[in-house]
């Protein structure tokens, strides 16, 4: 960083450069304190600000935090914070989908199996008042492109650890099965969310 003494245009002068912290507010984590630079310059610190990141490069973020201190940190420093950092709560859900047939939509599956879905824009956290059934296919059924689990924290998502990923196998009679079948029917399940809705009961 020392090479940023001595920047200089008509309007300003960096004059000082010393290290230290800033903490930062992301949208949807709690705020991180990460190591920066405090740049001081005489003049315009606006055009500092501009000045300095043009000389270090996208590597870098600047901020004039007041008129004449600007501060510079890493952006891999606020990364490595925010992989750290604990998201802010929200809803637990089995996996998210974007649909084609709902373009501005993304449908969750909830750990009870039910299906839901909620507004892509803008991105927020998202509230249980948000979630509205969803009716369709299952997503799996229809070729739906799962949502990048990095997107999860900037909906408030938190994905079930505890996935339904136990196989079992039933012998029934052919009625015993025409059984099942129609029971899952009435509820508005296939067979394997009708019976895991059952166990989920016990």
């Amino acid at each position: 960083m020392e090479k940023l003494i001595g920047l200089k245009d008509e309007t300003f002068e960096v004059i000082a450069v010393k290290p230290g912290t800033t903490t930062i507010n992301p949208p949807f984590n709690q705020p991180v304190t990460i190591p920066c630079y405090n740049v001081k310059a005489k003049g315009n610190a606006c055009v500092a600000e501009n000045a300095i990141i043009d000389k270090l490069g996208d590597e870098y973020k600047a901020c004039a935090i007041n008129a004449s201190t600007v501060s510079v940190y890493a952006v891999a420093d606020l990364d490595a914070a925010l992989e750290v950092s604990p998201a802010l709560s929200g809803i637990t859900i089995n996996n998210a989908w974007y649909v084609q047939s709902l373009p501005r939509h993304i449908v969750a599956e909830l750990p009870t199996g039910e299906t839901v879905m909620f507004y892509i824009d803008p991105m927020r956290i998202v509230k249980e008042s948000e979630l509205r059934p969803y009716k369709g296919h299952h997503p799996r059924k229809v070729s739906a492109q799962p949502l990048p689990d990095y997107l999860y924290r900037f909906y408030g998502l938190v994905k079930n650890e505890e996935t339904a990923s136990e196989v079992i196998r039933v012998r029934l009679r052919p009625s015993e099965k025409d059984k099942l079948d129609q029971a899952a029917r009435v509820a508005g399940k296939n067979v394997s969310e009708f019976v895991r809705s059952f166990v989920q009961g016990l």
